[in-house]
């Protein structure tokens, strides 16, 4: 396997001046199913899956709190 992004958070502008958040991520199921297809006794694809899964919450929240600055 070579490399394969799992995640990804991009904070724009636009045109119009407005921020613009996006958060980009692999499925928890569809990354399972690739790590165990490319080595079925790898140890830590539950590790990556949850580390998505936070990485996911967390961005969640950042989301927010940009958009909460954004109407102050």
């Amino acid at each position: 396997m070579a490399e394969a992004k799992l995640f990804e958070l991009t904070v724009n502008i636009n045109s119009d001046g407005k921020i613009i958040t996006q958060c980009n991520y692999i499925e928890r199921k569809t990354l399972t199913t690739a790590l165990d297809t490319w080595k079925k006794d790898y140890p830590n694809t539950h590790v990556i899956g949850a580390v998505v899964e936070y990485l996911k919450k967390v961005s969640y929240t950042i989301e927010e709190d940009v958009a909460k600055l954004c109407r102050s």
